[in-house]
């Protein structure tokens, strides 16, 4: 990946070592027109803070939009359409002395975000409908302005560990005129919701859960429920599995099926035990389950729709110390290892849009820092072309090198 002669090099001085940026998200555009939504942490070490940027990258060229500064760092930014929705960071509402939380909606057509006041309470989870004009969204079950006035005044700062372990509230967002944007609850759950799907036909909402104190307290906190959009609110949430492993990762297959990773075995009810990540489908009509992958002795990072899943699924597989790109055009049939370079995939994301692929991922190896590569097929990963130069001070200084010595690995000091 580089060429350059390390003893060349200078050595890094530490603010330049610690001046190193994370890719956190990648998003395609979902009209395929050659273009990338990224989003990245970056350390302002002055200010003491991190500082979690959105930008458009054309895959083509260097032409580079900043769509923000102050975007949260989860739940990760979603585009549909012309609109691209995250979670600014919570503002402080003066005229209430109070925080509020907002969701902010950017027009890719006219370059202008619409800012939402939601709720006082953090968002865990969103999605889109299959629509451009409704979303999905979780947070924690709101209560009444007079209970936080008694809470403020009987409590002051004091935060009470079980009084925040409280259950989820669902909601749907109305956004057809902007001016006048409609919020309804949709259901309630005592659980906290992690991950939010809506399916592609628009008829079922499927979610994972898990402690509403973020402990790990009991794996019956850790399930996939899913609500049927066509009746009318409330909902009520149907169990779709009964195990004891924590589904993530959550990804529409089709209209009837999603697939997930876990770490554990889905088909155990009789208490956890955790293996490596595995890959899973799940038929959420009939409740039948589909291990993938299953002849594969590592761990499986991520995954992907290929070709928006008409040939599998693209799977980031770890062995040793690498994670390297696997396909699997169905469970019948076998996991193929891609030919790709040394080193370490992720956060890889696909389109398929009249009926041009595009592929992108980061990677990363001990001689190259993370930046974003894409390719328009999955057979030319090696001429996959370099999309960022965030981290390219990495390429031009040198590196500490580790060194295999009589079976133990020892770091060698850069000169």
């Amino acid at each position: 990946m580089t060429d350059h002669n390390p003893s060349s090099k200078p050595k890094f001085t530490l603010d330049e070592f610690i001046n190193y940026t994370d890719f956190l998200s990648l998003t395609l555009a979902p009209d395929n027109n050659e273009s990338i939504l990224i989003q990245t942490k970056h350390r302002i070490w002055d200010q003491n803070i991190n500082e979690y940027r959105l930008y458009l990258q054309s895959l083509n060229s260097h032409d580079r939009k900043l769509v923000t500064s102050n975007a949260m760092g989860s739940p990760k930014p979603l585009w549909q359409g012309e609109w691209i929705v995250y979670v600014a960071r919570n503002t402080l509402n003066n005229a209430a002395n109070e925080q509020q939380v907002y969701m902010n909606i950017y027009s890719t057509r006219t370059e202008q975000t619409f800012p939402i006041a939601v709720r006082k309470e953090p968002i865990h989870a969103f999605t889109w409908s299959n629509t451009n004009t409704c979303l999905y969204f979780a947070s924690r079950t709101q209560l009444s302005n007079e209970y936080y006035k008694a809470y403020s005044e009987q409590w002051n700062d004091v935060i009470e560990y079980r009084d925040n372990a409280r259950g989820d509230t669902i909601y749907r967002i109305d956004i057809t005129d902007l001016s006048r944007v409609q919020i309804e609850p949709v259901v309630n759950i005592s659980l906290r919701v992690l991950e939010l799907i809506c399916a592609p036909n628009g008829k079922n909402l499927v979610f994972s859960t898990g402690a509403p104190s973020q402990q790990v307290e009991s794996m019956d906190d850790y399930e996939i429920f899913s609500c049927d959009l066509t009746n009318s609110s409330p909902l009520t949430p149907v169990l779709l599995m009964k195990n004891h492993v924590s589904e993530r990762n959550l990804k529409w297959f089709n209209n009837d099926s999603i697939l997930f990773t876990v770490e554990g075995d889905v088909s155990n009810e009789s208490g956890y035990h955790e293996n490596q990540e595995r890959l899973y489908s799940l038929n959420i009509t009939n409740g039948h389950v589909d291990r993938w992958a299953d002849q594969f002795s590592g761990t499986v990072k991520d995954f992907a729709l290929l070709e928006e899943g008409r040939k599998g699924v693209i799977i980031l597989g770890q062995l040793n110390t690498e994670i390297q790109i696997y396909t699997q055009e169905s469970i019948h049939y076998p996991l193929i290892k891609r030919t790709a370079w040394n080193g370490t995939y992720e956060n890889i994301v696909t389109n398929f849009v009249n009926n041009k692929s595009t592929i992108a991922f980061i990677h990363s190896s001990f001689d190259a820092p993370q930046e974003i590569y894409f390719t328009n097929t999955i057979d030319h990963l090696t001429s996959a072309k370099k999309v960022t130069n965030e981290n390219k001070l990495f390429t031009e200084r040198n590196l500490p090198k580790g060194s295999n010595i009589d079976g133990q690995i020892k770091m060698m000091e850069s000169k």
